[in-house]
């Protein structure tokens, strides 16, 4: 069934083959732009266009052959309704409508060449303008729209449009595009450190004490428990169950020993005297003595500065800078962990083996800093400082120092400078010392020693971290 006319609002075209081949997919063409006014359009496609289209398909390359698989797909679509089909992608209603091949001598032989392809693209739509009335010949080519106006036909060059010839893209430009991109990446990438964190925690001196209700006894009894359950020791059974036991002496003083030797009444004593002893070990504390120790674990301010590299490439000589200032001063973590000895020792068990040779590990040196780690260069009473050669970008570190101070009327703080090869000016800030008040029951009490096992002897900090685990 032959498509009817269009209605006399309807604007009218006919399509030259560059049309389509230049100025985009064939869905998307701009027609607003061009005809602002017109309620809706109708596009004629000619035959010798369709033909010409279908050529590119077969042997055209970039984006010409692009754009004719695009019309194909169009005209495809429109096959099973009378070869026209209609859409509304740019913002005004399209009606396409591909024409039939009209018989050579049914077109006016007079006023076009039909040898010429582009007036034969212009006779065909000329014939066609019997049945559809007025059609504007769109064209890019001066050769279609000068055979146009020579028919007295109107005729029109889309200035207003843009040409798109994007080409497509095959996996050899995929794959070179993406890597130009990525050089350009590289090439303008630049590091960027930032400070991410800087927290102080510490009460300062004399400012922790028991709360009025505080069961100094109750928290005797409590460690003395988490002693006895938590910390992986033998007991005396347990002993007995690996050596066996040593039978008392018999005639001449002489004993009968089990075939593993076994262990005797008297080790099994000492051994029951140290874990005794270890177990009871906060019994034989005060609790002004506890206080005491509580207090120095709590005054030390423990400054946690924490950097990060944002940017997109890395950055060399970084420098963190601590100074205290005031009253404050700089303690190393050995010296912290002499200050706060509690002196819990773990008891050893008794052991029958022979004496152990020191393994290898004992004589490797210790592993050298590579150039990504922070590493100290100097601490003294009142600065420390860290350095870094090459931070890598996304590289986060977090460098720790410890002050102690004294409230004498003066505030003391810390001054931190972040320097960098690229930071155009460092970072800079400073924090006040300032005490604050705790008041301890068992639960606080729990929750300051596990914060501050790190200023303790490492074998006390693991027996505490163990015992404190919150079961």
């Amino acid at each position: 069934m032959s498509p009817n006319p269009p209605d006399s609002s309807d604007k009218v075209v006919g399509v030259d083959t560059n049309i389509l081949i230049n100025f985009g997919n064939f869905r998307r063409l701009a027609w607003k732009e061009l005809f602002p006014n017109a309620p809706s359009i109708t596009v004629l496609v000619s035959a010798k266009v369709q033909s010409e289209m279908d050529r590119h398909k077969d042997h055209g390359g970039g984006y010409a052959r692009k754009r004719a698989k695009e019309f194909q797909a169009v005209l495809r679509a429109a096959e099973d309704s009378g070869y026209e089909i209609s859409f509304n992608e740019t913002g005004i209603p399209v009606r396409c409508v591909f024409l039939d091949r009209p018989q050579t001598d049914l077109l006016d032989g007079s006023r076009f060449d039909l040898t010429d392809s582009d007036e034969l693209i212009v006779a065909q739509y000329h014939f066609a303008s019997q049945k559809w009335g007025p059609i504007t010949i769109v064209a890019n080519d001066a050769s279609p729209i000068r055979a146009a106006k020579r028919a007295l036909m109107s005729a029109l060059r889309p200035d207003p449009w843009t040409a798109d010839r994007t080409e497509p893209e095959d996996e050899t430009t995929r794959a070179l595009r993406e890597r130009t991109h990525e050089l350009e990446r590289i090439v303008g990438a630049r590091p960027r450190v930032e400070l991410k964190e800087f927290s102080v925690r510490g009460s300062g001196e004399e400012t922790v004490r028991f709360a009025d209700d505080f069961d100094y006894a109750g928290f005797q009894t409590d460690m003395r428990s988490r002693l006895a359950d938590r910390i992986d020791l033998p007991t005396r059974l347990d002993l007995l169950k690996r050596f066996g036991k040593r039978l008392p002496s018999v005639g001449h003083g002489l004993a009968l020993p089990s075939p593993w030797g076994g262990i005797g009444e008297k080790e099994l004593h000492e051994w029951d005297s140290k874990l005794y002893t270890f177990q009871s070990h906060f019994d034989r504390i005060s609790e002004t003595q506890m206080l005491a120790s509580l207090r120095m674990l709590s005054r030390t301010y423990v400054i946690e500065i924490t950097i990060r590299n944002n940017g997109e490439a890395p950055d060399r000589n970084i420098c963190v800078d601590m100074e205290a200032r005031g009253t404050a001063n700089i303690f190393g973590p050995r010296d912290l962990q002499t200050l706060n000895d509690w002196k819990i020792n773990k008891p050893k068990p008794p052991s029958f083996q022979g004496p152990m040779l020191p393994s290898l590990t004992d004589f490797t040196l210790p592993p050298r800093e590579d150039e990504h780690s922070f590493y100290r260069t100097k601490r003294n009473g009142v600065a420390q400082s860290h350095r870094c050669a090459v931070f890598m970008q996304g590289q986060e570190a977090t460098i720790r120092a410890y002050f102690l101070a004294k409230n004498d009327g003066e505030t003391p703080s810390v001054l931190v400078r972040i320097g960098a090869q690229h930071l155009l000016s460092p970072i800079v800030r400073e924090v006040n010392l300032v005490p604050q008040p705790i008041t301890l029951n068992l639960d606080a009490i729990h929750a300051l020693i596990r914060d501050r096992l790190e200023l303790m002897p490492e074998k006390q900090a693991d027996i505490l971290r163990a015992a404190l685990d919150g079961r």
